[in-house]
């Protein structure tokens, strides 16, 4: 039995095509909700935009006064409860819409932060966003978007087994999802610790600016 894109598979290569175009459309959840979050800030009202210069020189100032490790334990915490939270929804058989959910919030997160601070600081909200926000958020966002992945297709395990007539192999699976959300929690350290890169290197620049 031929399940091309997901289990099992008699050609190596349409598996590949298949997790590429899976993986792209998962970016495209995760674009869509950057650009919203990115409008959302550019048509806020005038009250709004001032509680977002606020919050985003608070933010600049923040960074360059706190600990690296307070840093490192913020970074780190706010993607791994997303990356958790995709984990978990691999266990349920109609997780999927769910997880795909994930990207769309990361996306709209970061297009609403990106859009204030540019709105706000102008070329120095740019340039923070540029050598603060963009190197970590790379890094984990492609994490999260496979981790989407891998969240959606346990999920269609798990769905699969509940339909008539549907014999899956399913001995290793277990061990193996764990083994790939464990190798993405690594990507996130990883992130977490160029977070605190770049805010060692850049963030006296913003701070009381």
């Amino acid at each position: 039995m031929k399940r091309t894109g997901k289990f099992i598979s008699n050609g190596k290569l349409t598996i590949h095509w298949n997790q590429k175009t899976f993986f792209q459309l998962i970016l495209l959840l995760f674009i869509i909700g950057m650009i919203y979050g990115a409008v959302l800030a550019g048509t806020s009202s005038e009250e709004m935009l001032n509680k977002l210069s606020f919050l985003t020189q608070g933010f600049m100032d923040q960074r360059a006064e706190q600990s690296l490790v307070y840093t490192f334990l913020n970074s780190l915490g706010s993607t791994a409860s997303l990356l958790l939270t995709l984990f978990l929804l691999g266990f349920c058989a109609i997780g999927q819409p769910f997880a795909g959910f994930v990207p769309i919030f990361r996306g709209l997160g970061l297009g609403l932060s990106m859009g204030s601070f540019y709105l706000q600081d102008g070329i120095k909200g740019v340039l923070f966003c540029l050598l603060l926000l963009l190197p970590p958020a790379a890094i984990s966002t492609f994490a999260l978007i496979l981790g989407t992945r891998e969240s959606i297709k346990f999920s269609n395990l798990f769905f699969s087994v509940l339909l008539p007539d549907k014999n899956l192999e399913t001995k290793g699976m277990l061990k193996l999802y764990c083994t790939k959300f464990g190798v993405l929690f690594g990507i996130l350290l990883v992130s977490a610790l160029i977070d605190c890169i770049c805010t060692f290197l850049f963030a006296g620049f913003f701070g009381g600016v």
